[in-house]
């Protein structure tokens, strides 16, 4: 896969289940590298490194590279994560954010990204309908027995000023009759409803984003009782 900006440069991720992470497979990627610089008359200059099962190499040619192979935690395959771009720092820049973010989604969950809004949902969801304003970005899933809301509200800080996260889901959602559980992780709010599905709600405030992320389920069976560990932030 690759992602290229004129702006930030380019982030290329590629991947293997059958190779494990070593310099060789580095090595000869650098050199069809090399390999190409020269048929252009350009200079070319590399470095690599192993370290705990990682193999980290940067290079200087046309542009500047910064990269990585390596097994993510959870996963049995090799990924191959590199960012470049004209300048050194931008591109060194680039690439610690790409492989400090660098992640897997938990087992069984299909992720979903948009606008702010990270979230991994079991894969019988699907997506039927959207809701993309200022401040707030919405995706609505359907599955057999369960109707998904998952959205992203921004200016948490704003939003939370005067009023605590229950208080705000109570209006926001209309969740008047709602009983409420703090934690760690944020909020969790059931409200059980006369001749409809009961409503199940994960409220969790990203003070870093400056957003509030909401997973909302409408169902009657446990089986769809939001997780946790649906939100990937």
């Amino acid at each position: 896969m690759r992602l290229e900006s004129p702006e930030r440069g380019v982030i290329q991720i590629r991947w293997s289940s059958n190779a494990n992470p070593n310099a060789a497979a580095v090595r000869s990627y650098l050199s069809r590298l090399r390999s190409d610089a020269k048929k252009a008359a350009q200079p070319f200059d590399s470095d690599l490194d192993e370290n705990d099962g990682r193999v980290h190499y940067s290079y200087k040619g046309e542009l500047h590279g910064f990269g990585a192979m390596f097994k993510a935690e959870g996963d049995s395959r090799s990924f191959f994560l590199e960012a470049s771009g004209p300048g050194r720092k931008t591109a060194k820049s680039l690439f610690e954010k790409c492989f400090t973010s660098f992640g897997i989604p938990a087992p069984g969950l299909e992720p979903w990204c948009l606008l702010g809004l990270d979230v991994s949902l079991p894969p019988a969801a699907k997506l039927q309908g959207k809701e993309l304003k200022a401040g707030k970005t919405r995706l609505e899933f359907t599955a057999k027995g369960a109707k998904i809301v998952a959205e992203r509200w921004g200016f948490a800080q704003q939003l939370l000023a005067r009023q605590t996260l229950a208080a705000w889901l109570a209006v926001a959602f209309k969740l008047s009759n709602a009983t409420y559980k703090e934690s760690e992780c944020g909020v969790e709010a059931f409200q059980a409803r006369f001749l409809l599905p009961p409503i199940a709600l994960l409220a969790k405030p990203n003070v870093e984003k400056n957003q509030i992320e909401v997973i909302l389920v409408e169902s009657r069976s446990d089986e769809w009782r939001p997780e946790w560990g649906w939100f990937n932030s």
